[in-house]
């Protein structure tokens, strides 16, 4: 499986002159958009200055967006509803907003995030 990993990264690697274009490119995805039919993942990060017919937001579980962990080692709960704010305002025409409320694996129940019942697309569950 190593090998077969390697072979795909040399591959990809291939258009890329310079390491640090590369690296990017694996952190937070390309920024060369094809033009066309298709799906394009990204962060939030990866999305600013895009915008898109559709956009899927998925994870907005309170913990998880905002994110526990960055908050926790300094992030700001201003900086998660920035990125929340620049998200949403990807999509020129459709949005949709997701959660799971349990994840079987690890047997736990999710809130809404906090910036969904701000905006009064969910409610806090009993």
């Amino acid at each position: 499986r190593i090998m077969a990993k390697s072979v795909v990264l040399s591959e990809l690697a291939k258009k890329y002159q310079d390491i640090s274009k590369f690296y990017n490119f694996l952190a937070l995805g390309s920024n060369e958009m094809s033009e066309g039919q298709g799906v394009s993942l990204l962060s939030v990060h990866a999305s600013k200055g895009l915008e898109f017919d559709q956009v899927f937001i998925v994870d907005l579980a309170q913990n998880r967006f905002p994110n526990l962990k960055l908050m926790s080692m300094g992030g700001s709960l201003e900086e998660e509803r920035r990125l929340f704010y620049v998200a949403v305002t990807r999509a020129k025409d459709e949005l949709y907003l997701s959660y799971a409320k349990y994840d079987k694996i690890k047997k736990v129940t999710y809130q809404p995030s906090r910036f969904l019942i701000e905006a009064g697309m969910a409610q806090e569950e009993a």
